[in-house]
């Protein structure tokens, strides 16, 4: 078999068990190729889990810098996220959140967070550069939340929309 064909079966191999890079929604993702399926049901998700006893739930909001209008595009989307123990309690020690899903109409945008912090007793990401998306639209906020023993939940908040998001 020629390198050719040998680097195209991988490729082809790779691709069948998604074990590549995860593009996250084709135009959409922060990647180039076909969407990776979903490692979740966003219907099945709630906007809270509990870690280590601790409930902690999800809040998110969605911008973008600028309006589009006539011959000048929107802005790219941002997401930001909060995590924040319920009921006074801390959050739980090496609790760290590492994907970010945004899902709206046919397009899904899944990204890395380009800042990650603790505040206020909880734990606050931004991941900017997303797809044209109107954050007036209904969305789907999915976090991917890893602990100190690389155990993964996902928490998800369904966004209303709102003309107040630009």
């Amino acid at each position: 078999m020629s390198l050719g064909r040998a680097a195209g079966a991988v490729g082809l191999l790779l691709a069948l068990c998604a074990c590549g890079p995860a593009s996250g929604g084709g135009a959409a993702g922060d990647g180039a190729g076909a969407p990776s399926p979903l490692a979740f049901d966003p219907a099945r998700l709630s906007a809270t889990t509990r870690w280590d006893g601790v409930p902690v739930a999800l809040q998110a909001r969605l911008w973008v810098e600028r309006v589009a209008r006539p011959g000048v595009p929107a802005g790219p989307l941002y997401v930001s996220v909060r995590l924040v123990p319920e009921g006074g309690a801390e959050l739980p020690g090496g609790l760290t959140a590492d994907r970010v899903w945004v899902i709206g109409g046919d397009h899904t945008w899944e990204t890395g967070f380009d800042r990650l912090r603790l505040a206020g007793g909880g734990l606050e990401g931004l991941a900017g550069g997303g797809p044209d998306l109107d954050p007036a639209l209904p969305a789907d906020v999915v976090v991917r939340l890893r602990g100190p023993d690389d155990a993964v939940r996902f928490v998800r908040v369904r966004l209303p929309g709102s003309p107040a998001a630009h």
